[in-house]
């Protein structure tokens, strides 16, 4: 099942990496940079899932996923981070994440991400 997806990083080169592996995978990728970016297209467009990054400029991954949830309850938020922590994970599942992931980020747990969630997204249709 293809997913829409919105990849928001503030690092060029991994956000560009994780939208062709995403796209390689046969899904459609929005880009954004930063957290003001990435809400305007997901008030224009509606998306599956979304991979956050935790430590931007703006705001945090878990804001910018509070935020994004009021926008879209049902999108599935990923938080991508750098520095991972336990409580940060709680609190980005306690704000309706889908998952918690540290950087460098494994693709095969990324596609194990994305196929439970295409498979979600059939059930719910």
């Amino acid at each position: 099942m293809n997913l829409k997806i919105l990849v928001l990083d503030d690092d060029h080169v991994f956000r560009k990496n994780l939208c062709k592996a995403i796209v390689g995978r046969g899904h459609e990728v929005w880009a954004a940079e930063k957290p003001s970016d990435a809400l305007r297209l997901a008030s224009e467009l509606s998306f599956d899932a979304a991979f956050i990054d935790m430590n931007m400029p703006e705001m945090n991954g878990i804001e910018t996923l509070k935020e994004l949830k009021e926008l879209q309850p049902s999108v599935m938020g990923i938080i991508l981070t750098g520095y991972g922590s336990i409580p940060d994970a709680v609190t980005a599942i306690k704000t309706g994440g889908y998952h918690y992931l540290t950087k460098p980020t494994d693709m095969a747990e990324i596609e194990k991400i994305l196929k439970t969630a295409a498979e979600e997204k059939s059930h719910g249709e």
